[in-house]
């Protein structure tokens, strides 16, 4: 890009630009200040441009860049953002409504990246049957699922927006493209290719920017298009600006402390175990289970609230095994992996209780249930591999994949697994849902119940709830300002009591919480601040209309 001459900083008072919500500015940092801070985190701008400053200084909000920051930050804790440059081969796997569980892939150079804070956004382009795509994504979108860098270089310009008037060779990439390894420790490589563009005329004018990606623009332009274009430097003015530096400066201080905060972040995140290099999460605490025989499919459907006829048609199926009264013993999770058996996944802890009610109900069916020896694991962002095995609860919640995977790819930090469940405000297991009902467990929601399938064990209470019973409770997921013990009472600001926690860590909780007291402002726990949040899965009518529950078969 273009940059102006250097210039002679003037320092002006800062009592000439006084405004309520800036506070006194520092003098902008020297040559010498960004040496010193490249010895935090090299490349620091390069790397993290999106955690850069607004250069727009009478604009910017110390609270609402600090706010943006964890917000980002969070992010970044959920969803591994490699490092990438413009230059760099990028894949993008990700959402989209009109896609249904499906997610699409997108791979090219990224030719930008603009904008601050959450507001971030890289563009990548490539050539599909001589057409040239450019796709713009939001760095922050929760529909991004994945972003894997497949060449890590730099190209000697720090915008390639010229690519759209180059050959098509220039941005033509196989879609197929096998990620190539970067040696740890070692120096970003630069291509230093200059790209040959195409006969004018341009959508700009290439010709008198200072782009050194770009072969000598001028002597391939025509005669007609020398004498229409005349060369002159752009945006000349800037010289004689003596106060941009100042607009534009940032203080080092606040420099200082973004990148320490980015640096104690990666060392969260690498002891987490968070990297794309260990892309499943063990999870010992969840068993497999085989059903088979020739009565098994008739068997479950007597015995789970869900209909397991549509395992015909789909590999996974969520469901509850419910007592007499209608209350929740187990949850379960059905799978059928290429034969005519039935694997089922329960929690390890009431696999003997799960067990014993199954044999209970056996009698003389044909049905012999056995114990696996496969493992279980989590994988967040789905593969080729995996995306046969997406969570049936609901489809963004990651998938499940079994077997005896590479060691490098597995991580043993199964609390990241239980914090993203309780994040999307998925129950699990018995000390969770023991004695609820179906519906105060969300299973109305998550694709857990079905309304037509015919009897099974706890279906009277069930059907008479879903249409004309009354639910004032659900399992909801808060946020939570420190450590909350299990079963504690959820309190509302006039200490009374509105429901309680099931599941905790120090920063997220589950509860059963009365739906009129989800807005209510001050809840909390053992003396701990909640705040109740609606889970992405959740419509909202479930939450306004929080005092009589619409019936189920209602449109």
């Amino acid at each position: 890009m273009f940059r102006p001459a250097a210039r002679e900083v003037v320092k002006i008072p800062t009592r000439f630009f006084s405004c309520k919500s800036e506070p006194t500015r520092a003098a902008p940092a020297k040559k010498s200040t960004r040496k010193e801070l490249a010895g935090l985190i090299p490349a620091f701008p390069e790397i993290y441009p999106d955690f850069l400053q607004s250069p727009v200084w009478n604009r910017r909000n110390a609270l609402k860049e600090e706010l943006e920051r964890q917000d980002m930050l969070e992010r970044r804790m959920n969803i591994d953002i490699p490092e990438f440059y413009v230059g760099s081969i990028v894949a993008v796997t990700s959402s989209d409504r009109n896609l249904g569980s499906k997610e699409h892939r997108f791979v090219g150079i990224c030719i930008r990246r603009e904008k601050e804070g959450l507001l971030h956004q890289f563009t990548l382009r490539n050539t599909i049957e001589n057409i040239g795509v450019e796709v713009m994504y939001d760095m922050y979108n929760p529909t991004i699922k994945k972003i894997e860098t497949l060449k890590l270089e730099k190209r000697l310009d720090s915008d390639l927006t010229y690519l759209v008037d180059a050959l098509p060779e220039y941005s033509t990439f196989d879609f197929h493209m096998e990620p190539q390894a970067h040696p740890a420790g070692t120096p970003i490589p630069v291509n230093e290719v200059k790209v040959k563009l195409k006969n004018p005329p341009w959508t700009r004018r290439w010709e008198i920017l200072s782009y050194r990606g770009i072969e000598d623009t001028w002597t391939q332009a025509t005669p007609w298009f020398k004498r229409k274009l005349h060369k002159t430097l752009v945006n000349d003015y800037e010289k004689y600006d003596l106060i941009a530096n100042y607009r534009t400066g940032s203080t080092k201080e606040q420099e200082v402390f973004v990148q320490e905060q980015m640096q104690k972040f990666e060392k969260e995140r690498h002891a987490a175990e968070y990297m794309s290099s260990q892309r499943l999460i063990k999870l010992p605490h969840r068993v497999i289970l085989k059903l088979h025989g020739a009565d098994t499919n008739a068997f479950l459907q007597g015995l789970i609230t869900n209909d397991v006829t549509k395992l015909q048609s789909q590999n996974g199926l969520a469901a509850f095994l419910l007592n007499t009264k209608g209350r929740i013993v187990e949850d379960v999770l059905l799978w059928r992996r290429g034969t005519d058996d039935v694997f089922l996944e329960c929690s390890k802890a009431n696999q003997s209780v799960l067990v014993k009610e199954i044999l209970k109900y056996r009698l003389r069916k044909r049905v012999e249930i056995s114990e696996t020896t496969d493992q279980v694991f989590f994988e967040q962002t789905s593969t080729d591999k995996s995306s046969e095995y997406r969570d049936p609860r609901f489809s963004n919640f990651g998938a499940r994949v079994f077997g005896n995977p590479s060691s490098s790819e597995v991580s043993e930090n199964r609390e990241a697994y239980e914090n993203l469940r309780r994040s999307n405000g998925i129950a699990e297991g018995a000390v969770e849902l023991a004695d609820l009902l179906p519906f105060q467990a969300n299973g109305d929601l998550l694709n857990m119940v079905s309304l037509d399938k015919g009897c099974y064990i706890g279906q009277e209470l069930t059907a008479r709830t879903a249409h004309t019973g009354v639910i004032r409770r659900r399992i909801l997921p808060f946020e939570c300002e420190g450590q909350v013990k299990i079963g504690a009472d959820i309190l509302d600001e006039k200490k009374n009591k509105v429901g309680k926690i099931i599941s905790s860590d120090s920063t997220r909780c589950l509860g059963i919480l009365q739906l009129a007291s989800f807005k209510s402002p001050k809840l909390s726990a053992d003396d701990v601040a909640l705040t109740a949040r609606q889970p992405e899965w959740m419509p909202d009518k479930i939450l306004a209309n929080n005092k009589t529950r619409t019936s189920l078969t209602d449109s």
